[in-house]
């Protein structure tokens, strides 16, 4: 062998050291790309994170909260009671000012009025003169009353009231001449050099006159995920050099006195501070909600109010929303926990995290864990699959996995952080089961690759046995040759058109023309003086020259037990059924056990056609070649006697390629 050879079998891996560096190699692929999913996520994987998220908030227990904000809902009762909607705003205004009288600590009203009161008599009566032309001696007297809008405003600026509005996002939205009243004292630090969310295109609020008159404003918008579903929502939007609160958040500032409001913006998340309070927000500036079973606020129907029927005290101090909830009023939005969930009632939903700092939160860190976490996961489950059979790394796995998803389980409940277990959990499954396929794959590979090399010691065996024939028959060489190719030109003739089509597959007939040259191995054991004689044999050396089937079966019987093939290795299965079968005859005249019909073994039968035309056409020291047309006449003669009908007709089929094979080897030696 030579020095390169040598380097190269030194340096050269075992197949088991082989799969496992496959193994390992995809195995960190895989964690590869799924830390890069981890930062760029997929839609689909971002639906599952959504999804684990609603799942572990509604496994909530329910919580004890210290403040629960009250919304005051105009829902069927009220409307039943007091009439379709819209309702005049001198009922609001009754509504407002029932609520100072409890002792409210503040009124958030999620009610956009842009329109003066359609139900005031002064602006009926100047409709009424506009358009048809009447003059009313009511209308100075009522001029010089209140209108629905005043009335409105003088409650408004009497109570501790928030009014909503809303921004506009469309390009074509007109422009504000007056915009709501900002929230003053806010303090913006910034390390990202711009603000997380995007700029309106304009406002949509009350009147003039009532969003003057409240004490404060704060938007309505609503944020929702790419799947529809409200679980985060800004608490701070910036617009024409102002920055305005929500809703929830002016609601609670008025209540609490917020005082000087800090705004910090860092690279990767935000947070807002306020009345000793630090609320976690996302990257876009949004809060994760908090949503609970039992709501986190409690309910008023608004008729409860106007009827006088809720008891003294009940709000006493209570921050609270007023809203409208009946179907088809108002917008409602899609939460984890309920399809069909009022704007008000997420508002106040938002006011009980602030009250009570239940809020959740995804901070870097926890990114930073499921980053770690991905790497680790990634890495062991592929060092396992690499050293251990499948079912140790699946079952460790599936466990840890399990008690990472628990963890994060325990985490989201005590401390209200989500660590996404998507990833993490992702990677193992990724790992477990494509691995698990790269396994197989190279399993398969290896085996491809010793079966291959089993092939090549195979065919050195069968040139070993042939070269050891040929120097006893010089004949024997390319008569080899030739019936090998006759035996596969027989079999694929019979696996498309005959009745044995069912009884050789492609397999068969690759093994019979491999195992075809060993036909007559038995013929080593015959003297030489048998053998190599150029004369006519007598009777006792015929008896001596039929012996060399069985001489071949015997052999191939004790290679087969000597290497352990199982009785049905298909190789030498064919291989012993040629070589003692070969010289059987259709009628039973053959021999060495005289055979008859289809008691003779297929691979037989196709080699005693294969044996006799190629005796027939080649030249002999003690006869001359036929020609191919008096071979053909020779065993169509033959068929049924000698030969199987159906292989002669699959002979007859393929005679051409029989005539081309005869001269194609006919001088050719091993």
């Amino acid at each position: 062998m030579s020095l390169r050879r040598q380097k190269k079998a030194a340096f050269r891996l075992s197949p088991l050291a082989e799969a496992r560096s496959g193994v390992l190699a995809c195995g960190l692929l895989i964690t590869l790309a799924a830390v890069v999913l981890l930062f760029y996520p997929p839609q689909l994987l971002r639906f599952f994170d959504f999804r684990i998220y609603d799942l572990m908030l509604s496994g909530q227990p329910e919580q004890s909260l210290s403040q629960q904000p009250v919304v005051v809902g105009i829902d069927e009762q009220s409307l039943a009671r007091y009439g379709q909607w819209p309702w005049p705003r001198y009922r609001l205004a009754k509504l407002l000012d029932e609520l100072q009288q409890h002792g409210v600590a503040a009124v958030g009203v999620d009610l956009l009025m842009p329109e003066e009161d359609r139900t005031s008599l002064d602006l009926i009566l100047r409709e009424r003169r506009r358009d048809l032309g009447e003059d009313c001696g009511l209308l100075p007297a009522l001029q010089e009353r209140e209108s629905n809008d005043l009335l409105l405003a003088r409650v408004l600026a009497a109570t501790s009231s928030v009014l909503g509005f809303k921004f506009l996002s469309h390009a074509d939205a007109e422009p504000v001449d007056v915009l709501p009243p900002a929230l003053p004292g806010v303090v913006i630090r910034n390390e990202r050099g711009e603000m997380p969310w995007r700029e309106p295109q304009g406002v949509l609020g009350s009147l003039e006159v009532l969003q003057s008159a409240a004490a404060a404003s704060g938007f309505v918008n609503a944020a929702s995920d790419r799947d529809g579903v409200v679980r985060r929502m800004p608490l701070l939007q910036g617009f024409a050099g102002r920055y305005y609160p929500s809703l929830a958040l002016a609601t609670v500032l008025q209540a609490v006195g917020g005082g000087q409001l800090h705004f910090d913006v860092w690279q990767q998340e935000a947070a807002l501070e306020f009345a000793g309070r630090t609320v976690p927000l996302d990257q876009g500036g949004n809060m994760l909600l908090g949503y609970s079973g039992a709501g986190g606020y409690r309910y008023v129907s608004a008729a409860e109010l106007l009827e006088g029927t809720l008891p003294d005290g009940e709000l006493q101090g209570a921050v609270v929303f007023v809203g409208a909830v009946a179907e088809g009023l108002g917008d409602r939005h899609v939460t984890p926990l309920q399809r069909n969930f009022p704007g008000v009632e997420i508002h106040a939903v938002i006011a009980s995290n602030l009250l009570n700092s239940s809020w959740y939160s995804h901070p870097v860190w926890a990114r930073g864990a499921e980053f770690w976490t991905v790497l680790l996961f990634g890495f062991c489950s592929a060092w396992l699959l690499s050293r251990f059979r499948l079912t140790v790394p699946l079952v460790l796995s599936a466990v840890v996995a399990g008690l990472f998803f628990w963890g994060s389980m325990m985490l989201f409940r005590s401390g209200h952080y989500f660590v996404s277990p998507t990833m993490p959990v992702l990677v193992l499954l990724l790992n477990a089961g494509l691995l698990g396929l790269v396994r197989y794959g190279i399993a398969a590979k290896n085996l491809r690759k010793r079966s291959r090399s089993l092939l090549k010691a195979q065919d050195a065996t069968i040139v070993s046995l042939i070269t050891l024939a040929e120097t006893r028959d010089s004949d024997t060489g390319a008569h080899i040759l030739r019936t090998q190719r006759f035996v596969r030109e027989l079999a694929e003739q019979l696996r498309t058109d005959s009745s044995y089509a069912s009884e050789i597959s492609e397999e068969d007939a690759e093994m019979m023309f491999q195992s075809a040259p060993l036909h007559d191995i038995g013929k080593v054991g015959i003297p030489d003086r048998i053998l190599l004689k150029s004369g006519t044999l007598t009777d006792e050396e015929i008896v001596v020259m039929r012996e060399h089937p069985q001489l071949g079966a015997m052999a191939l019987g004790c290679t087969a037990d000597a290497l352990e093939l199982p009785e049905d290795s298909a190789y030498l299965h064919y291989a012993r059924q040629m070589a003692e079968t070969h010289h059987e005859r259709w009628d039973g005249s053959g021999y060495p056990k005289g055979l008859k019909g289809e008691e003779i073994p297929l691979a037989g039968r196709l080699m005693a056609l294969a044996d006799v035309y190629d005796a027939l056409v080649s030249e002999r020291s003690y006869k001359e070649a036929m020609t191919h047309l008096q071979a053909r006449e020779y065993i169509l003669s033959k068929s049924g006697e000698l030969f199987d009908p159906e292989i002669v007709r699959a002979f007859l089929s393929s005679e051409e390629r029989f005539a081309a094979i005869s001269n194609e080897y006919r001088n050719i030696e091993l």
